[in-house]
């Protein structure tokens, strides 16, 4: 039961991790598309979850454009760039500033 459990759950993040964007334009936009989301929302209460909700998005996909770096073995630079580009994409789309 135990290695029934273990092997559900491998699969499980197998197919989390292929279904997660992995490129920089990618992770930045589905930051943008929830913030977007969040301002159409009518609702504060929901909003504000909504909010709560990309702001997590977002770390996680900075965490995960780290993590592209690593498993593309990137330069310094190429890394750099990436986050350039998520940034470009993630500023024009909710007018914050750079983030850092």
């Amino acid at each position: 039961m135990k290695r029934l459990l273990i092997s559900i759950l491998s699969i499980a993040i197998t197919m989390l991790y292929s279904c997660t964007p992995k490129t920089p334009e990618k992770l930045a936009q589905t930051s943008c598309d929830c913030y977007k989301e969040a301002r159409s929302m009518h609702n504060t209460t929901k909003q504000l979850r909504k909010m709560d909700e990309c702001f997590s998005i977002v770390q996680a996909n900075l965490e995960r454009l780290q993590q592209l770096g690593i498993d593309n073995d990137w330069t310094p630079e190429q890394v750099q760039n990436a986050r350039l580009k998520f940034d470009k994409i993630y500023n024009n789309c909710n007018g914050n500033t750079n983030s850092k």
